[in-house]
């Protein structure tokens, strides 16, 4: 009979598609996972992977197994958090994917809250741009997202979080004035986000109703790169406030608010439409409601005007 650890070491190889890199991720000595693999196959009586020189590939009988394998776990990981709630505290993991902009002005808020009300429940966070958080919850690898509210799409359960602005920023010691329209834009040099990222299609959807053209230097999908590239070359870029505030604090950039376009983000909370939420996910939904509604006012957000309630761990 097929165990759950054997069917969480076969996901591991098949989404590393090596071995080796499956065993370091997993934390365990790759002879055992290979045992493990070994001994799943032989009660299969199928092989579930091509062994090559570039590592390991799904044969037919494991990509059938993946397509099950997967609903498998979570729906077992999904059982032990509620059936540890029937204690009546919050216990598990629950996996939040979240935008590298928010991240440092939503984080130490979420945290404090979630240690003071729910001590055993075990927040993982993983930072990415908002197409990469797209794809992170859709392949089931976070249980939350903040991403940009999906318009017209039905593969996830979305609600609005907040509303925000785009800012113009470069370094801090220029004489020239300060862009605040599209045209402003037009001859500077830009450091920005690839096409597929959230931050990227505002701006080209503002720019091209004013019909203007972006003058892209770089594309890079890393914030800290980008930061990086306006410190030390001189580019410009458009970002949340929040993804450098630090650096507004300290003197290093200067910012503007952008008057024509205006450069206004909305975000959502957004989880899979295909899971059923356990209650501790619904907890970590309920407190990143109520730290944005208590910080927002200093960061200029519009959030829903409805008060945010006090999360209430139901069964």
């Amino acid at each position: 009979m097929m165990e759950f650890r054997q069917l969480k070491y076969f996901m591991s190889v098949a989404e590393a598609g090596s071995f080796s890199r499956a065993a370091i991720a997993i934390g365990v000595a790759q002879p055992a996972l290979s045992r493990q693999i070994r001994l799943l196959e032989e009660q299969l009586k199928s092989a579930l992977f091509y062994r090559t020189g570039r590592g390991a590939e799904l044969t037919p009988a494991g990509e059938l197994l993946f397509a099950y394998a997967g609903p498998a776990l979570e729906a077992n990981a999904r059982a032990i958090r509620q059936i540890h709630t029937l204690g009546g505290s919050i216990h598990g993991s629950v996996t939040l994917g979240i935008l590298p902009s928010l991240s440092p002005l939503l984080m130490k808020p979420l945290l404090k809250r979630l240690r003071s009300r729910y001590p055993d429940l075990n927040l993982h966070v993983r930072e990415g741009m908002s197409g990469t958080l797209i794809d992170w919850l859709q392949n089931k690898k976070v249980d939350i997202a903040t991403i940009y509210e999906p318009m017209g799409r039905n593969w996830c359960i979305a609600e609005h979080l907040l509303a925000d602005n785009l800012y113009f920023i470069r370094r801090a010691g220029s004489q020239d004035p300060l862009p605040r329209s599209a045209e402003d834009l037009c001859n500077v040099g830009l450091a920005l986000p690839g096409k597929q990222h959230g931050i990227r299609k505002l701006i080209e959807e503002r720019m091209q109703e004013c019909r203007c053209q972006l003058n892209v230097v770089y594309e890079i999908d890393s914030i800290p790169a980008i930061k990086d590239l306006v410190r030390e070359e001189g580019l410009c870029t458009l970002l949340p406030r929040g993804a450098v505030e630090v650096e507004v604090r300290n003197g290093e950039f200067e910012i503007a608010a952008m008057d024509n376009p205006c450069f206004r983000r909305n975000l959502a909370l957004a989880t899979a439409s295909s899971s059923s939420l356990d209650s501790g996910t619904r907890m970590v939904l309920q407190v990143i409601k109520q730290s944005v509604n208590e910080i927002s006012t200093l960061y200029d957000w519009q959030i829903p005007r409805t008060p945010f309630p006090s999360p209430t761990p139901s069964n």
